[in-house]
C-alpha cells in the first residue's frame, strides 16, 4: 500500500535506461487513499515513459464450464486514470489450481482480456513460443537453474543502480509472498 507517487518514480527512474517491459503485478483498482493528486503523479510518469507498462486485472467470479469456456461477472481493473494513456495495457492476473493444490497452467484469455504473462512478453518484443496460437489452458514450463530470475529490491530502482541493470530487461514489480501465488 505505497504511495502511488513512489511508483511514479520508479517508473520515472527506469525511463533513464528503458526496460523492454513493465509488468506492474498490483490491481490499482481504488483511488489512491492519500489524495487525488497522487493518482495524478502517477498518471502524468505513465505519460511521460517510452516504455510498455502492463496493469494487472482481476477476473470476478471466474467460471470454467465442462467445455473449458470461461467467464466473468466482471473485473476490478486499474482506475482510469491509469489506463487510457498510451503505454499502459492490460492482462489478466487469474490462475487456476489442479485439484491438488498446485498450479500448473493458466487461462490464455478471459475475454477480453488476454494473460498478463502473455501480455508482458508481446508488449516487450520478445518472441512468444507458440504466438497467438496458445491453447485454451497453456501449461506453466519453466526450466531455468535457481537464481535465473533476477531480484532486485525497488529501493535499488529508487536510489540505486537498478535502473542500469533493468535496461532492455522484463521488469516485474509486485509483492511476493506465498499467499499471493
Amino acid at each position: 500500500p505505497w504511495p502511488r507517487e513512489i511508483f511514479a518514480k520508479a517508473l520515472l527512474k527506469l525511463q533513464e535506461t528503458p526496460p523492454a517491459a513493465v509488468g506492474l503485478d498490483i490491481v490499482f483498482s481504488e483511488p489512491s487513499r492519500i489524495s487525488a493528486e497522487d493518482d495524478l503523479a502517477m498518471a502524468r510518469a505513465l505519460d511521460r515513459i517510452s516504455y510498455p507498462v502492463i496493469f494487472a486485472v482481476e477476473a470476478k467470479n471466474l467460471i470454467i464450464s465442462e467445455n473449458n469456456s470461461l467467464a466473468a461477472s466482471g473485473f476490478l481493473l486499474p482506475i482510469d486514470d491509469f489506463k487510457y494513456s498510451e503505454n499502459t495495457f492490460l492482462g489478466h492476473i487469474n490462475l487456476v489450481m489442479d485439484k491438488d493444490g498446485m498450479v500448473r497452467k493458466f487461462p490464455f484469455e478471459i475475454s477480453p482480456y488476454k494473460a498478463f504473462s502473455y501480455e508482458v512478453v508481446k508488449k516487450s518484443g520478445r518472441v512468444i513460443p507458440g504466438g497467438e496460437s496458445l491453447e485454451a489452458f497453456p501449461r506453466i514450463v519453466f526450466s531455468a537453474p535457481s537464481g535465473s530470475v533476477q531480484r532486485v529490491p525497488f529501493w535499488r530502482i529508487l536510489e540505486g543502480d537498478a535502473a542500469k541493470i533493468l535496461e532492455n530487461k522484463i521488469v516485474l514489480i509486485g509483492a511476493t509472498a506465498p499467499d499471493l501465488h
